[in-house]
Order: C-alpha cells, then structure tokens, then sequence
C-alpha cells in the first residue's frame, strides 16, 4: 500500500475529479511531483491525469474507503 499524506490524498481526488488539473502554487507542484513518483498520476499535454493505480485508489477515497 503507498503511504500518502491527508494532502495527497485530497489533490489525488481532486484530479481524478477534475481531468488537466495543474498545481496551482510552489507546495500544490510538490504534491504532484510526489504522487507522479507514486506512479498515480502522469503528465499530459494538458494538466495531468490519474494512472489505473492511481484511479483504483481515488475511486477508493472518493467512496469512503469501500472497495
């Protein structure tokens, strides 16, 4: 299981939400970079969006941790 942060966690959900999301401040492009390193999210031409890892795991949050 990857360990993320309550920030994390809300910025997963918020992409996943919200296809070509962009980080909107310095700390905001840090998350991203850490769940892109997570492998949960990937750069796009346009904004970023959620790998299958990474939509597996917010639909989780997204629905109150039922799988």
């Amino acid at each position: 299981m990857t360990r993320l942060t309550p920030g994390m966690k809300d910025r997963l959900a918020y992409i996943r939400e919200n296809p070509n999301a962009y980080p909107c401040d310095g700390n905001d492009n840090r998350t991203f970079q850490a769940l892109a390193r997570h492998g949960l999210i990937q750069p796009e031409t346009f904004g970023w969006s959620v790998t299958d890892k990474g939509a597996a795991l917010a639909d989780e949050l997204l629905n109150g941790g039922e799988s």
